[in-house]
């Protein structure tokens, strides 16, 4: 089992974006991506804007 660990920060304003962008967007793409088994994504509020990790899990090295 591989993971990937991504941070990152968000503009003010821009949680709806983000997540309405998952739902629409990489939901779909990761559904049908070979050797990703699952992943998930948080935020918490940082100042005006907010934090990000997404953590995604892979079957192998070559698959991530």
């Amino acid at each position: 089992m591989i993971l990937r660990i991504v941070r990152g920060a968000l503009a003010p304003g821009r949680l709806s974006d983000l997540a309405a962008d998952l739902v629409a967007r990489y939901e779909p793409m990761a559904r049908a991506t070979p050797g990703l088994v699952r992943y998930h994504a948080a935020v918490r509020p940082e100042g005006d804007g907010h934090r990000l990790v997404v953590v995604t899990f892979w079957t192998s090295v070559e698959a991530a």
